[in-house]
């Protein structure tokens, strides 16, 4: 089996928003501790100094979620969000119609912008997408001219959702299957950021808990992780919301995340 997340296969995750959009509204629905990260990255943000009419860059925007908050928060801004899937570029213009942002599809590897463009680039959760993200990260120094906001997770991030399959037996190796964060994760990536030629000022974790509040909600996510092998008819929530009632009492399911901020700037640039 492939990694989900490289080659053409991870394509096939983003052709719409719909996946992206349960496994976010799920996982957030379940959350129970730490911070929002659209908030932690405007605090970052902040502490930097920008100009009064920053220049940002959103690399891999997704939904636009971050894209909105940013905006909001900075109203002066000039805000370019950049995403490889037309879809998630599509949904974040939807998202912040009528606020100061281009939405655009590009790859990280080689951006459609000049050099030393931006005052401030971020990249929320989408580093692990790319097999050589010290490339991408470099890509991303290119256009700054101050500062970049990194962010991952641990490579063992919801393992306990990954041992839930395994004891049930709908997924008798999931544990042993490669993370969808092997890329780019809490612990490797300010030696990434390193690599791609920026000096890395602050790295922050922070534990972050979910506790879903059943097996159908448990399910509802679980059905949207690619890395699990299930039969195909299993991949609807409501049929394996059932097979793992056939397998273990119902009720509430916990797991958690460290969630990893990294601030960086160009090497030989001022803080």
């Amino acid at each position: 089996m492939s990694h989900p997340f490289h080659g053409d296969g991870a394509r096939t995750l983003y052709t719409s928003e719909d996946r992206t959009r349960q496994r976010s509204e799920a996982l957030l629905s379940a959350k129970t501790s730490g911070r929002n990260i659209s908030e932690v990255i405007c605090g970052f943000a902040d502490s930097v100094r920008l100009p009064e009419r920053p220049s940002i860059l959103d690399v891999g925007c997704g939904q636009g979620r971050t894209t909105v908050r940013l905006a909001r928060h900075y109203p002066d801004a000039s805000l370019t969000a950049v995403d490889a899937s037309p879809a998630m570029v599509a949904a974040t213009v939807k998202r912040t119609a009528g606020l100061n942002v281009e939405a655009l599809t590009g790859d990280f590897h080689s951006l459609p912008f000049g050099d030393s463009s931006f005052d401030l680039a971020i990249a929320i959760m989408c580093l692990y997408h790319s097999p050589t993200p010290h490339l991408a990260i470099s890509e991303i120094g290119r256009t700054l001219r101050a500062s970049a906001i990194l962010v991952t997770k641990a490579i063992d991030s919801y393992s306990e959702l990954a041992a839930l399959l395994e004891v049930t037996g709908l997924d008798p190796r999931a544990t042993s299957r490669p993370s969808l964060y092997e890329a780019a994760h809490s612990g490797n990536l300010p030696e990434l950021t390193e690599q791609g030629g920026l000096q890395v000022d602050q790295v922050e974790h922070e534990t972050h808990t979910f506790t879903f509040n059943d097996l159908m909600h448990t399910a509802t996510y679980l059905a949207t992780c690619p890395q699990f092998v299930l039969p195909d008819h299993v991949r609807q929530p409501q049929i394996l919301a059932a097979e793992l009632r056939s397998r273990i009492p119902d009720g509430p399911i916990t797991t958690s995340a460290t969630i990893t901020y990294v601030l960086a700037r160009p090497t030989g640039r001022t803080p």
